[in-house]
């Protein structure tokens, strides 16, 4: 097994080099050992479609979400330009997943 730091590290190769199906893979598995940082490639893979895969709009702003309560500075960056509600950490999470989704579908 690999360690989470070469996983994370292919998992960017991957991503930065376009190869989205193999960097998902690479991130998921980082992720699920702790790698949050990698929450944002995610989310842009998801949100886009990249690796192919169409997902429900909600899994990717969750994704967004999560990177930006994780302290992942482009990802707030990002959702306070679309609303500053939705990097309101009072907020339910899932209300802030929906008003993300509703930002993307104006």
């Amino acid at each position: 097994m690999l360690s989470r730091e070469v996983l994370s590290n292919q998992a960017l190769e991957a991503y930065q080099e376009g190869h989205y199906a193999e960097a998902t893979q690479c991130i998921e598995s980082a992720i699920a050992m702790g790698a949050a940082w990698l929450l944002l490639p995610l989310a842009d893979i998801y949100h886009r479609a990249l690796d192919g895969r169409v997902r429900a709009p909600e899994q990717a702003a969750a994704l967004y979400l999560e990177a930006s309560d994780c302290g992942e500075g482009d990802a707030t960056s990002y959702l306070n330009s679309l609303s500053p509600a939705l990097i309101d950490e009072t907020r339910a999470f899932s209300e802030r997943v929906s008003l993300l989704v509703d930002k993307w579908n104006q």
